[in-house]
């Protein structure tokens, strides 16, 4: 079985609220903005084999 992720979890109402969400936090320069989800966070750190 996978370990549980451990990041903390912000809860929006759609993937729009997200965007918007992460632009208010700062974490983008201007580029668009791709909320992570948990099944591509596990997909990318299989991939990364961590």
């Amino acid at each position: 079985m996978p370990p549980t992720l451990t990041s903390k979890r912000h809860k929006v109402d759609d993937v729009a609220d997200a965007i918007e969400f992460c632009f208010e936090q700062g974490w983008s320069d201007g580029l668009p903005v791709v909320p992570p989800t948990e099944k591509s966070v596990r997909a990318m750190l299989d991939a990364a084999r961590l």
